[in-house]
């Protein structure tokens, strides 16, 4: 490149003549289209650095979240499995120990320890329904809605501190007699032939003995009215057991 002025050489980083010292204007132009150019090329350097920053944290959090719910999904999952393995391995050794279970079982059914038949069965996933454990089918049902029945009575004897109102313990009592009372009929068991009525019998007529002494004893429910119960509906029966609760305080 040569001097428009003096003809001397010229190079483009070169913002004037080296030679007689005029300005070269395709120099200043060039060097000022090169700042320009770096400018625009650290401000886009900024903002993709920006992007990339905000992307990488959106994808950060993204990538978490997913990781959080597979995470959430394999404990849901797991757990789900814990609970079916351990219930298979439980009835598997009921039936290997069906000998020994049945034996215990029928040794609480006459000693009147209800609450235990209850606790065994729910433990070993015993339920009553297959061999041998059918012959005691009645016994085994209705040990399950007895614990229920204790426990919303003693409940509702003693409330504590936060206690509901009378009536909203006296319709519990009440629905866990009604499955209760529905595990007494002994029509139900028609098709199970298999099932020993010499233990079951007594167990029932003593299961629902001690439900008449915790009304009774617990809520104040006379026992003319206890022994009607069974013959009364569910509500009529929430009724009567909220005005004993109420005459009792």
């Amino acid at each position: 490149m040569k001097c428009k002025f003096c003809g001397g050489n010229l190079s483009l980083e070169d913002e004037y003549c080296p030679h007689c010292g005029v300005v070269n204007e395709q120099a200043r132009k060039h060097i000022q289209d090169m700042r320009r150019y770096a400018g625009d090329y650290e401000h886009t350097k900024k903002e993709v650095y920006k992007t990339a920053r905000r992307h990488t944290r959106t994808t950060v959090q993204v990538v978490t979240a997913v990781l959080l719910l597979a995470v959430s999904l394999l404990l849901v999952a797991a757990g789900s499995n814990a609970y079916s393995i351990s219930r298979s391995v439980e009835e598997g050794r009921a039936r290997r120990n069906a000998g020994e279970y049945t034996a215990y079982i029928e040794q609480c059914l006459r000693e009147g320890d209800f609450m235990e038949v209850q606790a065994f069965c729910q433990e070993h996933h015993i339920w009553g329904y297959d061999e041998p454990y059918d012959r005691y089918l009645p016994a085994i049902r209705a040990c399950q809605d007895y614990g229920w029945v204790y426990v919303s009575v003693l409940e509702a004897a003693y409330p504590g501190e936060y206690g509901q109102e009378a009536e909203e313990y006296a319709e519990r009592v009440a629905e866990c007699l009604e499955y209760f009372y529905e595990d007494l009929a002994t029509e139900r068991y028609e098709f199970y032939e298999t099932i020993d009525w010499d233990v079951n019998a007594g167990a029932l007529e003593e299961m629902e003995e001690n439900i008449r002494f915790l009304l009774t004893t617990y809520l104040g429910v006379s026992r003319e009215d206890a022994d009607s119960l069974k013959d009364l509906s569910s509500a009529r029966r929430a009724v009567l057991i909220e005005e004993a609760m109420l005459d009792a305080q």
